[in-house]
């Protein structure tokens, strides 16, 4: 077992260490990188996509669109604990973001003429890409 209790200053090596990784990830080039994907695919669409799978991973794909058969297939081959794990992450997910939920919508006149107010609505759909290599058995 990794032991993640530190003391300071005595572990401060190790505490630079351990958060290395952590640094390289909020990397100013990194960030540009990903941006300049986002810009390619709110200009082109799923072609970019296809152009950052082929350059990042090596794979020529003709579609974004994962196939119902693969998906089906994906969750038959799960091992019964991952599946449990799965499941209970769900859970856990579901539940804290029911608590998080906002409030009815509200209004309120702060001065005359001047009105403040939210109104939640939830998105029609969201994604999110992750370059992989993928491999298909």
């Amino acid at each position: 077992m990794t032991d993640f209790q530190f003391k300071w200053p005595e572990d401060e090596e190790q505490i630079k260490k351990r958060l290395l990784p952590r640094r390289k990830l909020l990397d100013r080039t990194l960030i540009a990188d990903v941006s300049a994907i986002f810009q390619e695919v709110e200009s082109v669409g799923d072609r970019a996509i296809r152009e950052a799978t082929k350059r990042f991973d090596g794979i020529e794909i003709a579609s974004v669109n994962v196939p119902e058969e693969y998906l089906e297939q994906s969750v038959t081959n799960l091992s019964p604990g991952f599946k449990k794990a799965i499941e209970k992450a769900i859970a856990n997910i579901a539940e804290v973001n029911e608590a998080l939920m906002p409030g009815q919508e509200w209004r309120k006149e702060v001065r005359p003429g001047t009105l403040i107010g939210e109104k939640p609505t939830p998105m029609d759909s969201v994604g999110i890409y992750v370059p992989a290599r993928m491999e298909v058995v």
